[in-house]
C-alpha cells in the first residue's frame, strides 16, 4: 500500500524502506512486481506473452466473458 500511497501523494511511489520502482524505459522489457518478492522483473519474451495471452483469451471465451 505504501507505494500507491506514496505515488498519489507525490506522484512517485518510491519511499523509505521500500524496494525502488524504477521509472518506465520503453528501450527495457522490464516490470515491477510487488508480492512476496518485491522488485523490478524481467518481462517474459513476446512469445511467450502472446501464447499466454492467447490461452487465456480462448479460455474466457469458452466460458463466454471476453478478457480483451
Amino acid at each position: 500500500m505504501a507505494y500507491w500511497v506514496n505515488f498519489v501523494t507525490t506522484g512517485n511511489p518510491n519511499g523509505k524502506g521500500l524496494v525502488e520502482w524504477p521509472a518506465f524505459d520503453p528501450e527495457k522489457a522490464r516490470t515491477f512486481e510487488i508480492g512476496e518478492q518485491t522488485g523490478s522483473r524481467t518481462v517474459a519474451e513476446p512469445d511467450k506473452l502472446k501464447f499466454l495471452t492467447d490461452y487465456l483469451q480462448s479460455a474466457r471465451l469458452l466460458r463466454g466473458s471476453i478478457l480483451f
